[in-house]
């Protein structure tokens, strides 16, 4: 990680370069008392004191011209976000006086901070850990009250410190291990007896939050819903009006939409992404035959599905299809067209549907009938998720819980070992190499490239 030089001080718009009603600029590293004294004026005359908002102007140190009036503040070493000297000023939140400021940082010394630079510098130099660090983005960027709760309890350490415990109870182990290998021959050491019984509690321990990323996988993603169905079974205008607004195209020609749609609502205060899908049917040319491949590409990684079917005309192959492929994901079945004579037999769907234990809904989505019962139902269905979590969830993201698999892979390989009667030697590498995943966790031995793929998804100044 090349461009994160610890030696060099760093400056950054935290507030990003818009217009807003106050601009922020943070600045870490040696250089930070020297640009405040050169870049910055304090009204009252007065020797600026340690973590204190001081109201002054910002100046060119060259010709002493005035460029804002604002506030700053001085964290000194070790007592900052970064543990290091830093600086943060705070100006009007026009970008033009910003970047100013930030050029005349820049000419004292500093540089531009790349993304997550203060992060990273917060996390090398002991402040917060890698599951901390990842946790801040994660507040950041959370789009519900659920996702930013569990960032901030990550954030506060709650996963660190049940890692931490962890990994205590495995150095028993090994510390027990050594101890036993080293004084096998001697009496100045009791055995230590079963490793298999602490080996099965950690493993416990594990397939908890290895569970808990499954079970609540929603918080970090939200939740996703496909509507599917053949072509012209009205898939684009129930996503219309779940969206309320017209963003699918809506026509009745057959195969109007040829690729996906996404949208994002909230309902109960939870995200869900809804997909509008390309219309179930055999392809008539190119580009439709890609849409529908693509469509079973997508909803084979939704949540759920509402399968939609066409009450005006009879039940076909492709409704079969449709039921065979996406049937343990359906959270209903919608007949629509109410409105037109009906050639569907809803005994056929109800039979599929009480196999299913999901509600049967007829709609016409062209005089709104049902449609309340549609949205009821995906209001119950987001109740029914959101009564899972708990204040007490771990966020636990991909990169923690594939680390955690290989952690837990290494105890099972090394509790068969130990079944097995294979040597204490052997039983410790293992131990050892569940250690060395833990410690990947919270980034004690992570490779500086893994670092710099985490820290470059960070916005700059954070």
């Amino acid at each position: 990680m090349n461009e994160y030089n610890l030696d060099t001080t760093i400056a950054a718009l935290s507030s990003g370069n818009q217009r807003v009603p106050i601009g922020i600029i943070r600045i870490s590293g040696t250089l930070s008392l020297h640009i405040m004294k050169r870049i910055f004026d304090p009204l009252a005359k007065e020797l600026v004191s340690e973590r204190t908002a001081i109201h002054g102007w910002f100046k060119n140190p060259k010709t002493g011209e005035k460029i804002d009036e604002g506030i700053l503040v001085y964290y000194k070493a070790p007592k900052s976000y970064t543990r290091e000297h830093m600086l943060e000023l705070f100006t009007h939140g026009n970008p033009i006086i910003m970047n100013e400021i930030l050029a005349l940082c820049i000419h004292e010394g500093a540089r531009i901070a790349q993304p997550g630079e203060f992060t990273y510098r917060a996390f090398i130099n002991g402040r917060i850990d890698l599951v901390q660090a990842e946790a801040l983005n994660e507040l950041i960027n959370a789009d519900s009250i659920y996702h930013a709760k569990a960032a901030l309890r990550n954030l506060e350490g709650k996963f660190s410190e049940h890692l931490n415990n962890i990994k205590n109870e495995l150095l028993t182990l090994i510390a027990h291990g050594e101890a036993e290998i080293d004084f096998a021959e001697t009496d100045d050491i009791e055995s230590s007896g079963n490793f298999v019984q602490p080996i099965h509690a950690i493993k416990v321990q594990l397939k908890k939050f290895i569970a808990m990323h499954k079970e609540k996988r929603y918080l970090s993603g939200g939740y996703t819903i496909a509507i599917v169905g053949k072509a012209n079974a009205g898939k684009s205008s129930l996503f219309n009006i779940l969206l309320n607004k017209n963003r699918a195209i809506i026509t009745e020609i057959a195969g109007t939409t040829r690729d996906y749609i996404t949208e994002k609502i909230l309902i109960e205060n939870f995200p869900v992404t809804l997909i509008d899908t390309a219309g179930m049917r055999t392809a008539r040319n190119k580009i439709e035959k890609i849409g529908i491949e693509r469509t079973i590409e997508i909803v084979n990684k939704t949540d759920g599905v509402i399968l939609l079917f066409d009450g005006s005309k009879r039940w076909d192959n492709q409704d079969e299809q449709i039921c065979a492929g996406w049937k343990n994901k359906a959270l209903m079945a919608v007949i629509n067209k109410h409105d037109l004579p009906q050639k569907l037999r809803v005994e056929k769907v109800s039979g599929i549907v009480t196999g299913l234990n999901i509600p049967l809904i007829q709609t016409s989505l062209v005089t709104n009938y049902g449609t309340d019962k549609v949205e009821l139902c995906l209001r119950e269905k987001i109740k029914t998720i959101l009564a899972m979590y708990s204040e007490d969830d771990i966020l636990i993201n991909v990169r923690q819980y594939s680390i955690m698999r290989k952690c837990l892979k290494e105890l099972e390989k090394t509790e068969r070992a130990l079944h097995k009667g294979i040597s204490l030697e052997y039983i410790m590498l293992g131990l050892n190499e569940a250690r060395k995943q833990l410690d990947q966790l919270t980034g004690m031995t992570c490779a500086d490239d893994i670092l710099g793929i985490i820290f470059s998804k960070f916005c700059i100044g954070k």
